[in-house]
């Protein structure tokens, strides 16, 4: 990734954390999760490409490179999205010329905020095409669920790491003893209004994004460094 294909530019990790009560339909349903990955990218590189014409560029082309991460630092089933994009994008300022890196400056927390009220507007209209209602959470068990038929066991596993519960013991269906705020619910309307969790990070309809960490374009060796995080095992030496 880092000799070839990432450009010498700065690059930005965009982190889209799915809502709870999605989690498990998307574990199974890889094609829904890859409607994720398409929702993210391009609402992102719609508001790149906006922002490239506020600036003169017409013909602006973007980039990203995905990574598909299933667990949490506890091990929990959580698929999200880690997605490296340069902070800028590239065009040709003559025909049939290479084209060019055009830097763009660093998303504010509104643009963030917008970037994600798009993820969840597109993700809404995915999931009615499919026949599921977003904000029902017992829809989306369910058609989890019937996924997960032919694998009983593991649907039973798999349901109760989504949602951070024991599976097994005398204890089953209890939540182990955490430090921290309640994981939220899937929760909104049919137009998803995002707030600011922190700095460059914002929640929509559940759906959480943070843009704050970006490696300058001299700093390989860091850039490096982030995409072996990107690229890691749920378990490490």
């Amino acid at each position: 990734l880092v000799d070839r294909v990432l450009p010498w530019a700065p690059v930005r990790q965009w982190v889209l954390s799915l809502p709870w009560n999605l989690r498990l339909l998307v574990a199974y349903d890889h094609s829904l999760l890859l409607e994720c990955h398409r929702a993210l990218v391009r609402s992102l590189t719609t508001w790149q490409r906006r922002r490239a014409r506020e600036t003169g560029i017409a013909d602006a082309r973007c980039g990203a490179v995905a990574q598909i991460q299933r667990f949490s630092a506890d091990l929990s089933l959580n698929p999200h999205l880690h997605l490296l994009a340069p902070d800028g994008v590239f065009h040709r300022p003559v025909p049939e010329a290479p084209p060019v890196f055009h830097r763009l400056p660093p998303p504010t927390d509104t643009e963030v905020r917008s970037v994600v009220e798009g993820v969840a507007r597109r993700m809404h209209r995915v999931l009615t095409r499919r026949g599921l209602d977003p904000h029902d959470p017992r829809r989306l068990q369910s058609a989890a669920a019937e996924l997960g038929e032919q694998e009983p066991a593991l649907a039973h596993l798999s349901a109760a790491a989504a949602q951070g519960r024991l599976a097994l013991g005398r204890h089953a269906g209890l939540r182990p003893a955490i430090l921290g705020a309640e994981p939220r619910s899937l929760v909104g309307s049919a137009a998803p209004r995002a707030r600011t969790r922190a700095r460059l990070c914002a929640e929509a309809d559940g759906y959480n994004l943070h843009a704050a960490v970006w490696v300058r374009d001299d700093r390989r060796d860091r850039l490096e460094h982030l995409a072996r995080y990107l690229a890691r095992p749920p378990l490490a030496n």
